[in-house]
């Protein structure tokens, strides 16, 4: 016999999905906008000569249908990384889906509509300086320049900026939009060798593999040559990263989990 299903919820855990819904379905909706009056501020006619490629695969008024990134990352969340320079507009090539991507937190006062993603692969097809006094094209201090290919987690945690000070706790993203805005201090160029597919593979994993060992393990400063580890879930994407970070650490005994579908793989890293 089914039984008939019950609410065992409370009426503020109905509340939270209900807005959940709410945000999801903004999150959902594309619109039609200009990209690059956007992010640069003004009309973008004879700016368009500067960005290569782009110009060739997209419509003659460079506009599209899809979630378009804030316009200044610098006034719409905070605090803003010391370390940042400038904000830079990629044209994104690869992402990933991680964990952390099916179900972000994001703040009712975002900016929607508003592209998920944490990874980002592509090459900056624009600039804005941190504190812009000119042309938006100027680099400003930028580590980076307008054509460079970059990859990197975008997908940071951080605050609407609202008058007044304080803000709701949101994530930036936009690696699975046609455009992203990043900081420059969340980015680095590709290595060489390295594809566009393969770098927006490895961001999220990347950095979570090297904050568990350095951060929780010890690596490499505390242990080192000699040392014991062990790595479990050794074909996940962490464990995958973990595995050869810790022979890079000359770590002598390291000991995974794997199934046997993946044991070769496991056991030539």
């Amino acid at each position: 016999m089914r039984l008939p299903a019950v609410d065992t919820r409370t009426e503020g855990e109905r509340e939270e999905k209900r807005r959940e819904r709410e945000v999801q379905a903004r999150v959902a909706r594309v619109v039609s906008r200009p990209i690059f009056d956007l992010f640069l501020g003004g009309s973008a006619g004879p700016s368009m000569q500067a960005f290569g490629r782009l110009t060739a695969t997209m419509a003659p008024d460079y506009s599209a249908s899809y979630p378009l990134p804030p316009p200044s990352l610098f006034s719409h969340y905070g605090p803003v990384p010391d370390a940042a320079r400038c904000q830079v507009l990629i044209e994104v090539a690869y992402s990933s889906v991680s964990p952390s991507d099916v179900h972000p937190t994001m703040a009712e006062t975002d900016w929607y509509p508003k592209a998920m993603g944490s990874d980002a692969a592509g090459c900056i097809r624009a600039i804005r300086p941190r504190n812009a006094t000119g042309s938006a094209l100027d680099s400003g201090g930028c580590r980076f320049g307008v054509g460079d290919c970059v990859f990197g987690d975008i997908g940071a945690n951080t605050h609407v900026v609202q008058a007044g000070g304080g803000g709701a706790k949101t994530k930036e993203l936009g690696g699975y939009s046609q455009f992203a805005v990043a900081f420059d201090s969340q980015i680095a160029r590709i290595p060489a060798g390295m594809s566009l597919k393969e770098a927006g593979s490895l961001p999220k994993v990347a950095l979570t593999s090297l904050k568990a060992l350095t951060w929780y393990a010890g690596y490499p400063d505390a242990r080192g040559p000699g040392s014991r580890i062990l790595i479990l879930g050794g074909s996940s994407a962490t464990g995958l990263v973990a595995l050869q970070l810790a022979r890079l650490w000359r770590a002598s005994n390291i000991t995974t989990t794997t199934s046997a579908a993946n044991f070769d793989l496991v056991r030539s890293l």
